[in-house]
């Protein structure tokens, strides 16, 4: 089971990750493309970390 703390956690991560998307431009936004691929990356790694628990 999750640890309410990390399902926060996870929650407001995903938030960032929707707000970075809406300040997306065709061109000269790589540092967000990498800043939301990296967020997603975390989320991730804490959603598989507390499956196996």
């Amino acid at each position: 089971m999750m640890d309410k703390a990390v399902k926060t956690y996870i929650t407001v991560l995903k938030a960032e990750v929707q707000h970075l998307k809406s300040k997306l431009e065709p061109t000269e936004t790589g540092h967000i493309h990498t800043t939301i691929n990296t967020l997603q990356h975390r989320i991730k790694e804490l959603e598989s970390q507390n499956e196996s628990r």
